[in-house]
């Protein structure tokens, strides 16, 4: 890889195609196709406001350049040909209810059709269009129509979910578990962020009833696992091209095994006497802050050039990297790896066939990072070869990743991710005795304009109180196992919501929960990760600056 730095930094500066792009006919509601040429689109772009807008914008992202975009009676800017920004010169002021209707020409080159990444208005995302989940009371008289967004982070999982490979609309992957105890009529459960085509596994039984929860168990061999056996399963997801999911859990049986838990490992030796006991204590920290690996960074209104700098041990042929956010981007970029969206805020590096470190003990990754203006996401977790690296980000001695450290309901809220008007965690409950199910009553201390669990059942969805109950898949716990519940919670205003009461079974579990979280580590380096062995790839010619 050497020489490669320098074209590194070079090519840095050059917006690179993106592969989170989905196709223009996908958005329906929002931006509909009249005529299409080998090097023209006729579009319509239409959105009816929810309120009142004065000063209003729209923006269009494309997956790669296109040659102009003419809208009559509108400023169309852009510093890229990638990412469009549309201005009123007459219509600024917008009436609640109005419909807006806009004749969108796009010309692009002649086999360089663009994808449409992102349509926006002001800051409501008008495409992808969201899942729309449709309740009928038990009058049947009355329907009512509930949005549903969600942002994912999805969950480090080295252990137990390992991406072997992946393209625009499939991943390959393999689910492990290693068993600890002998175990009979074993099953495994699989949760995403949005709906997927397919999951596969050969041998064996998959089953959901929505496309997101699914229920995984043999046929006829490993019925029963053994202690210590460690369980395989080959996964093959399928999905729509743009509708990359985020993984959000998986359970073996009543375990779960994804997201993992930060472990802090404790090791003690202990000499006795007659009468005395000296006992050693020696306790390996977390990995440090991510941005300890980030250098060379720049920023401007938008957008953020940065490097990542990973210790290494030569000769890799491959590697992959995976980095998460917290908050939304718009696009990841780098030019030495394919880059794979897995959901707005985590994307999937694998090295290109070129890019193999031959002596370095350190990996340069040039990126660029595009988002909404604002607050610059931050890098709060960061994969390589499947180990982990760091984890939140260090602000003066203090981590975006820590647990609450609010009252004692509040303390039951853990693995918390905010961004404007949104917040994500994880509902973290011990069961004081053996349940059969659960009825969990929340209560935050200001109203959200929508709520919801991944792997439980929410209602109402606005408001201050709230009841969660166990989806139908739940097959008991036992008095000191946790009930974990992800959700995600949207609010009007800047200041976050607290979960002010909590009640499990009708019993406040406000006195337990989630546990006191740990003070996060000063950055210290750390020693580079074992490489994982992989098949050499073909010599490819490095290319030339």
């Amino acid at each position: 890889m050497n020489g490669l730095r320098l074209f590194t930094i070079f090519l840095a500066l050059i917006p690179l195609a993106s592969v989170s792009s989905i196709e223009i006919t996908e958005c329906p509601n929002t931006l509909k196709i009249s005529k299409t040429t080998a090097t023209q689109i006729k579009a319509t772009l239409e959105y009816t406001t929810q309120k009142a807008e004065k000063n209003w914008k729209i923006q269009l992202v494309f997956d790669k350049s296109v040659k102009k975009i003419k809208i009559a009676g509108y400023s169309v800017k852009s510093n890229d040909k990638r990412v469009f920004t549309i201005k009123p010169i007459k219509n600024k002021n917008l009436k609640k209810g109005t419909k807006l209707k806009l004749n969108v020409i796009i010309s692009h080159i002649k086999k360089a059709k663009p994808g449409l990444v992102e349509i926006k208005f002001n800051n409501e995302v008008l495409c992808p269009e969201p899942a729309i989940a449709t309740t009928t009371t038990n009058s049947g008289t009355t329907i009512s129509t509930t949005t549903i967004t969600t942002t994912t982070i999805p969950p480090m999982c080295p252990n137990a979910f390992k991406i072997t490979s992946s393209t625009l609309t499939q991943i390959k992957s393999t689910v492990l578990y290693k068993a600890k105890k002998t175990e009979k009529n074993w099953v495994i459960t699989l949760v995403f962020d949005k709906s997927v085509k397919s999951l596969k596994i050969g041998g064996y039984s998959v089953k959901s009833n929505d496309k997101r929860v699914f229920t995984i168990k043999p046929i006829k061999a490993n019925k029963v696992l053994k202690k210590g056996s460690t369980l395989k399963l080959n996964t093959i997801i399928t999905f729509k091209k743009g509708q990359t999911p985020g993984l959000i859990e998986i359970k073996f049986k009543n375990e779960v095994i994804c997201p993992e838990p930060q472990e802090v490992v404790t090791s003690t030796t202990a000499t006795s006497t007659t009468s005395t006991t000296t006992s050693t204590t020696t306790t390996t920290q977390p990995p440090p802050a991510c941005n300890y690996y980030e250098k060379g960074t720049f920023d401007w209104s938008g957008g953020h050039q940065g490097q990542l700098e990973i210790p290494v041990m030569p000769p890799l042929s491959n590697w992959t990297v995976n980095v998460v956010f917290d908050k939304p981007l718009t696009s990841f970029e780098t030019w030495i790896a394919t880059v794979t969206e897995m959901s707005p805020t985590s994307y999937f590096l694998t090295s290109k066939s070129w890019a193999e470190v031959d002596t370095e003990t350190v990996l340069v990754v040039d990126y660029l990072a595009m988002y909404e203006e604002g607050d610059k996401p931050n890098m709060v977790q960061m994969m390589f070869n499947s180990e982990d690296m760091c984890n939140g980000v260090d602000f003066a001695g203090t981590t975006t990743s820590s647990p609450s450290q609010g009252g004692s309901c509040d303390s039951l809220v853990v693995d918390k991710n905010g961004w404007s008007g949104n917040l994500q965690g994880k509902l973290k409950i011990e069961v004081p005795a053996d349940i059969s199910s659960f009825e969990i009553t929340l209560e935050t201390d200001i109203p959200l304009t929508n709520i919801q669990f991944y792997t439980a059942s929410v209602s109402p969805t606005t408001g201050t109180t709230f009841t969660v109950t166990n989806p139908d898949w739940f097959s008991g716990m036992k008095a000191g196992e946790f009930i974990e519940l992800g959700f995600q919670m949207s609010f009007s205003g800047d200041v976050d919501p607290t979960v002010s009461g909590v009640t499990l079974n009708g019993e406040n579990a406000c006195s337990g929960g989630g546990g006191s979280p740990s003070p996060a580590p000063a950055p210290s380096p750390v020693p580079a990760p074992a490489p994982v062995p992989s098949p050499v790839p073909s010599p490819v010619p490095s290319p030339v600056p």
